[in-house]
């Protein structure tokens, strides 16, 4: 009984990532549900601002303004969402569309995805960002 509580309280690398992730997830969460309720405003609607600029720009005031403290940085990590989003995305894509667009439409939409990744990631590497971030972001935007 007294290894098992030992073992219970020891503070191993993968447990103290999760537990950070975990308490930073609910900032995360609340900053996103602001980003939509703004987006579902009036004056946002008639102007065309989506949640994402304002989840952007939510993102940016808290981080330019109070910071994120270095234990709930975990759970602000954009490249994480992008990749779920990308999921979730490519999710949506059923087998039944692609064989509805025949072979035309499906090189003409591998064209339009290929001509746009190879741009975004041009772009995002001549702005400075790293060769992995670029991929992602790019990958994102083609989609």
């Amino acid at each position: 009984m007294e290894v098992y509580l030992k073992l219970a309280t020891v503070e191993t690398p993968l447990r103290k990532r999760a537990i950070d992730f975990i308490l930073g997830l609910p900032i995360v969460i609340i900053l996103s549900v602001l980003a939509v309720y703004l987006s579902q405003l009036g004056f946002s609607k008639a102007w065309g601002l989506e949640y994402v600029l304002w989840a952007v720009l939510l993102g940016l005031i808290v981080r330019n303004t109070i910071g994120v403290p270095e234990r709930l940085r975990r759970a602000f990590k954009a490249e994480l969402y992008i990749k779920i989003g990308l999921v979730l995305l490519g999710a949506k894509v059923l087998f039944g569309d692609l064989l509805v667009f025949g072979v035309k439409g499906m090189a003409q939409a591998l064209a339009v995805v290929l001509t746009v990744f190879m741009t975004a990631y041009y772009i995002s590497k001549k702005l400075g960002l790293d060769k992995k971030f670029s991929h992602v972001l790019a990958a994102g935007v083609s989609i």
